[in-house]
């Protein structure tokens, strides 16, 4: 079986991603400079997509639901 490890984007990976929207990365470039996957940097510029990536905001909202999601219990 293959289990799968998250680990959510931290504060100074969103301040890489920002300075490198503004050198006009691509989502995949961004990727390979965090050493992240393609998908993980994808979702995250999905969710500014018509605005200019803030990374203090996003950190903000990351940990607003994180702090509110509900837990699934294991069994």
């Amino acid at each position: 079986m293959i289990t799968t490890s998250y680990k959510q984007l931290t504060q100074p990976e969103r301040y890489q991603i920002e300075s490198l929207c503004k050198l006009d990365y691509s989502a995949r470039s961004i990727a390979i400079q965090l050493g992240r996957s393609n998908k993980t940097t994808s979702n995250e510029l999905r969710r500014f997509k018509g605005r200019i990536y803030c990374a203090q905001a996003e950190h903000h909202q990351s940990v607003k639901r994180t702090s509110t999601a509900k837990r699934r219990q294991v069994s």
